[in-house]
């Protein structure tokens, strides 16, 4: 490949495009043209090189430039207990194995971990919940060493606690900071064992019974997320399950999985590996990730409780419809601009196959949120059902659109 001006640049982003997609499976047209010619360019200016083509070359060739590259493609945006469903989902997928008297330990695999923040919050909502460290094992792994290097030093800005409050995190962290970042103790650290593995060129995996595979699969290409997805659902043990992002819930399905759990934590299992067991009944949320009380309603009895979202969804997993679906309507009585309230409804009233209520409150949703992922795909969903497969496209790419405005934000 000849790179000898920069007048050659078009053919360099060409061939740059290919290097991603044919090492780490990427998808360059996720993050559009402009954005990926400036990304580049920064990585050309820092290496100190003429011209595009030259820094593709070298990146090319592997080492520093390669992961130069990479580390500033690689989409890193995280946060502890971003999207609280999947970690009560998970808390209590846990605490059922323990409670059958499984001796063996749960096995627990979060990819791409990036620096850290999902498996740690696994760590920590399960000492949240009483669960013994003894009971589960966390491996992660990610496909840039820088982020692994983060990830195992265990320090952390204010803008990896957005969902939880200071106070929250006191018996997790060390009580002295560095220049404003915190430093998780050492008890969860250790709970973790990190790893650099490029997902995409993984044949195959060790066998775990709970994968967290979250927002990767929206930046592959099609081949790359066949060879993925089918090594994940290798690797899920029988009753196992795999949480994936809310904008690839539509590609879980395409491959076959099922639904399982809240569906707000988009888990997903393979039919031909179920377990039937009885899950124990739902013993509330570890305090890092409970849901917020609204104020009762005044009653000319007196005061009445409002139920929480989380009692009105303990409802719906014990069968309860009807029952949550009146609980939920009282709930959005005292809170009428809950998004999460409207979503519920929409999600519970679909179980009960009243589709028009539900869409209608999927839609409330959106216009108290235009971007609300989890109301979008329910509705592409639904459209999907209706064989309106333009309508469901458009919802996508909405999804997708907001993946893409808060990485870059």
């Amino acid at each position: 490949m000849d790179y000898s001006s920069s007048s050659n640049d078009h053919i360099a982003m060409a061939d740059l495009r290919e290097l991603l997609a044919s090492r780490i499976g990427f998808d360059s047209d996720v993050l559009g043209s402009t954005f990926l010619s400036s990304i580049v360019s920064r990585c050309q200016a820092q290496a100190g090189m003429s011209n595009v083509g030259e820094f593709v070359r070298a990146a090319a060739e592997g080492g520093e430039w390669w992961h130069l590259l990479l580390d500033t493609v690689v989409v890193s945006e995280t946060w502890f207990f971003r999207d609280a469903p999947m970690f009560s989902e998970l808390v209590e997928r846990v605490r059922a194995s323990v409670e059958t008297f499984d001796s063996r330990a749960t096995r627990i695999f979060s990819c791409p971990c990036a620096t850290g923040e999902e498996p740690f919050s696994v760590a920590m909502a399960l000492s949240a919940a009483g669960i013994a460290p003894k009971a589960f094992t966390i491996e992660a792994a990610d496909v840039s060493p820088r982020l692994i290097r983060t990830a195992q030093q265990g320090f952390f800005s204010a803008r990896s606690f957005r969902e939880v409050k200071d106070r929250d995190l006191n018996p997790y962290f060390d009580p002295q900071n560095d220049h404003g970042r915190l430093r998780l103790a050492a008890p969860y650290r250790e709970m973790v064992q990190f790893r650099i593995l490029n997902l995409a060129a993984a044949p195959q995996l060790p066998m775990f019974d709970i994968i967290l595979c979250r927002n990767l699969l929206i930046y592959l290409h099609d081949g790359a997320r066949r060879s993925v997805m089918e090594t994940l659902q290798n690797s899920l043990a029988p009753g196992g399950v795999l949480f994936v992002g809310h904008a690839e819930a539509s590609i879980a399905l395409e491959c076959g999985l099922r639904p399982a759990g809240d569906p707000r934590a988009f888990g997903f299992v393979r039919p031909d590996r179920l377990q039937p067991a009885a899950r124990p009944e739902r013993k509330g949320l570890p305090p890092l990730v409970r849901d917020r009380v609204v104020r009762p309603i005044e009653t000319s009895s007196g005061r009445r409780a409002v139920p929480t979202l989380q009692e009105i969804r303990n409802l719906g997993d014990r069968g309860a419809v009807a029952e949550a679906i009146r609980a939920c309507r009282q709930y959005l009585h005292c809170s009428p601009d809950s998004v999460d309230g409207h979503f519920l409804l929409g999600v519970l009233l679909s179980a009960q196959g009243d589709k028009g209520s539900a869409e209608s409150a999927l839609r409330r949703a959106l216009y108290l949120d235009p971007n609300h992922p989890a109301a979008l795909e329910h509705l592409a969903f639904s459209e999907d059902a209706k064989g309106d497969s333009k309508s469901a496209i458009r919802l996508r790419a909405r999804i997708r659109r907001g993946e893409r405005e808060r990485a870059e934000a």
